[in-house]
């Protein structure tokens, strides 16, 4: 049994304190029922306690085992249980605390998740692949498809190494549980909030630096007034506020001078790219302090365009609004 022990953590018969601890820390991380998803799963984590107590009364310092003076065979019979029984309480103690915290009920939805995403996206990648190609580009299509199939065989084949553990209402249930936290809705306000600055927000014609003083005013309005809000909407958290809240307003006032104008001016300018190919530099220095509006990601029109005509539209909230715009080339004549 000594050896066993041994072998459960992974250490060598004469290891130092330092690495029987060591060594512990990291069996742990694997084996808590809190990481550990096998049936077994405490019986595995008891098992690894009672090898670390034994080690320890074994190879401990001379005060240690001066301490734990009995022999190896007298440990088995009188402190095994006790050791056990140690290890039994803590790894429940631990887990019923556990499964109660959100981090918990998070990390066990991905999981669940990501179960079962890997084998559906190994079916998709498989028959997608090919349909895909085929109905966009017909034969030839269907051709790149399978290639791309042979391509991302280290990713998919992984996934039909052991049968899929494919479990509907499983996934249905995480999935619902993952919409409910405030993970998911933190990061599902976030990215709206991106989207909204950079399609609407952004696209108003006004100057970095005016931005940049709104965005300063406002942060430092909604920290002076976050715990008023907070106060009076206990659902809400001073977190939320600043963060997803106020950006959202921020970005709908915006949005809604954007949606709602009308009266299109179109103006062209010529121009020359700065910072390689993505950032304009227009005819008179035409705003130049709003540089949002000189940087463009269509690469390819870019450079064979050398003018752009833009056209604005006036907002609801007196606020001109860049709706589209065209990149073309001079004809040489």
């Amino acid at each position: 049994m000594p050896d066993n022990y041994h072998r459960i953590l992974g250490i060598a018969s004469n290891a130092s304190i330092e690495e029987i601890k060591r060594a512990y820390r990291q069996k742990a991380k694997e084996l808590h029922p809190d990481r550990n998803k096998s049936l077994n799963a405490h019986e595995q984590f008891i098992l690894l306690s009672e090898a670390y107590e034994y080690a320890l009364s074994s190879q401990g310092s001379v005060r240690y085992k001066q301490k734990q003076a009995a022999p190896k065979q007298d440990w088995q019979t009188q402190r095994r249980e006790e050791a056990r029984a140690r290890a039994r309480a803590h790894a429940k103690m631990q887990y019923e605390e556990y499964i109660k915290t959100d981090f918990y009920k998070n990390s066990r939805a991905i999981f669940v998740v990501w179960e079962h995403f890997y084998p559906l996206s190994a079916v998709f990648v498989i028959a997608g692949f090919p349909a895909i190609g085929y109905f966009s580009m017909g034969v030839n299509g269907m051709a790149i498809g399978i290639v791309l199939v042979f391509l991302t065989v280290p990713y998919w084949l992984g996934a039909f190494r052991k049968k899929p553990d494919v479990n509907i209402n499983s996934l249905r249930q995480s999935l619902l549980l993952l919409l409910k936290t405030k993970t998911f809705n933190y990061s599902a306000i976030t990215l709206l909030n991106i989207y909204l600055l950079f399609h609407f927000t952004l696209n108003t014609e006004l100057s970095t630096y005016t931005f940049l003083l709104i965005a300063v005013l406002l942060a430092t309005l909604s920290f002076f007034t976050s715990h008023l809000v907070t106060n009076r909407f206990k659902f809400i958290t001073k977190r939320f506020f600043m963060i997803c809240i106020v950006p959202y307003f921020f970005n709908l006032f915006f949005l809604v001078n954007f949606i709602f104008s009308s009266n299109p001016v179109s103006e062209k300018y010529s121009f020359r790219r700065l910072d390689g190919e993505s950032y304009l530099e227009l005819e008179n220095k035409k705003y130049e302090n709003n540089h949002w509006l000189r940087m463009f990601s269509d690469f390819n029109e870019l450079r064979l365009a050398d003018n752009v005509t833009y056209t604005f539209e006036e907002g609801l909230f007196g606020l001109r609004v860049l709706k589209s715009y065209k990149f073309r080339r001079n004809e040489i004549r």
